[in-house]
């Protein structure tokens, strides 16, 4: 958990938290989404349910389901190969 920036704007108060984190209302905290996330709304995330895995992670953070590497095969490694250098060749 991280305390969060406080910006006043007229006389608001308003939490801002960095993009890998959601806002706990309650206690005015920054906690950090789980590992290999980041918050869907920057700054402005409520809850874990707004946490989303990076790429190359697949999981649902929202629902406790951890974000875990994707492991890729030798098959699909060379069709994404193939895949973009035939979008190179129609450029």
């Amino acid at each position: 958990m991280y305390f969060c920036s406080i910006i006043i704007i007229n006389y608001v108060a308003y939490v801002v938290c960095g993009g890998h984190q959601f806002i706990d209302d309650q206690r005015k905290l920054c906690i950090n989404c789980p590992e290999n996330s980041l918050a869907t709304q920057n700054h402005t995330a409520s809850s874990v349910e707004d946490c989303f895995c990076v790429i190359g992670y697949q999981g649902d953070p929202g629902n406790g389901l951890p974000c875990l590497g994707v492991v890729f095969s030798a098959t699909a490694v060379n069709l994404i190969k193939d895949n973009s250098l035939k979008s190179q060749n129609h450029s």
